[in-house]
């Protein structure tokens, strides 16, 4: 390979000491990097130059992106809304322009089976996740639950009236 060419160098790396590697790990091995909406950006001082001002631009776009993204993630937790996919057991509903979690009533009847079964003490996770397979519980696309999907599922904080995000978290 001779060339990697990308859109833009924000397409590359987000991160300027993450671009830099990479370019650096590029020329290493010979290869040149071109960028289609930036052709200036080369291994001159002045393509170097422009690749590292590029990437601290798109660094801090990515950043302020980020924090408004928490903010308003932030907010609206605060307001009591879930804004995330619904996890096993409910479904995603909107009303009133907002975005809320409903019972799914095929599913939710074996969560909660599930939920009584571990708290009795008397059965392994595994044990749990076999019988509640059995019963017919399926994932949103039609799969059984794995072990690895189950184990996040009982620790998910959501089934237990618990809405959070980052320091945000309301008891619904």
């Amino acid at each position: 390979m001779s060339h990697v060419i990308v859109a833009d160098l924000s397409r590359l790396a987000r991160k300027v000491s993450d671009q830099g590697m990479l370019i650096g790990r590029l020329a290493d091995m010979g290869v040149t990097l071109l960028s289609v909406d930036e052709p200036h950006i080369d291994r001159t001082a002045a393509g170097k130059l422009s690749a590292n001002l590029l990437g601290s631009v798109n660094q801090f776009y990515s950043d302020v992106l980020s924090e408004r993204v928490r903010y308003r993630m932030g907010e609206a937790v605060k307001a009591g809304r879930f804004v995330w996919r619904a996890p096993l057991g409910y479904r995603n509903v909107q009303a009133n322009g907002t975005k809320n979690l409903a019972i799914d009533s095929e599913r939710a009847p074996m969560i909660r089976k599930a939920f009584e079964l571990l708290a009795t003490g008397s059965y392994k996770t595994d044990a749990v996740l076999k019988a509640v397979n059995a019963m017919g519980l399926r994932t949103i696309r039609g799969n059984a639950v794995t072990p690895q999907s189950f184990s996040q599922m009982i620790r998910n904080p959501v089934y237990m009236g618990w809405i959070h995000s980052g320091e945000n978290k309301v008891k619904e």
